[in-house]
């Protein structure tokens, strides 16, 4: 197949140009690795307290409530930044980080 990177060398060069180094793409690839066992595992975790039919509720809440976690916690963190003192903080932080340049 044409046009797909057939190994990581590819897969890096084609990064670097896109504008993201090697090292950030690394971190991206352990990263979603590590993440990909985290669901897996959750099932064997409850599964080891909860019978079969307990078991399908509890990993569908966790399912569902995964994505409402992110929502609510962007909703929490832009709390901090969205008022005055913040916006005036982060201005002078990188006013003061343009100057020591």
């Amino acid at each position: 197949m044409r046009g797909r990177p057939r190994c990581l060398a590819d897969l890096a060069a084609i990064r670097f140009f896109l504008g993201v180094r090697l090292p950030h793409l690394l971190y991206a690839l352990t990263s979603q690795i590590a993440e990909a066992g985290m669901l897996p595992s959750i099932a064997y975790y409850l599964s080891r307290w909860y019978r079969k039919d307990e078991l399908v509720f509890r990993l569908a809440l966790y399912i569902v409530a995964a994505p409402i976690a992110g929502a609510v916690g962007g909703l929490i963190a832009y709390g901090p930044f969205s008022a005055k003192g913040a916006r005036l903080m982060m201005q002078a932080s990188s006013s003061s980080s343009r100057s020591a340049r």
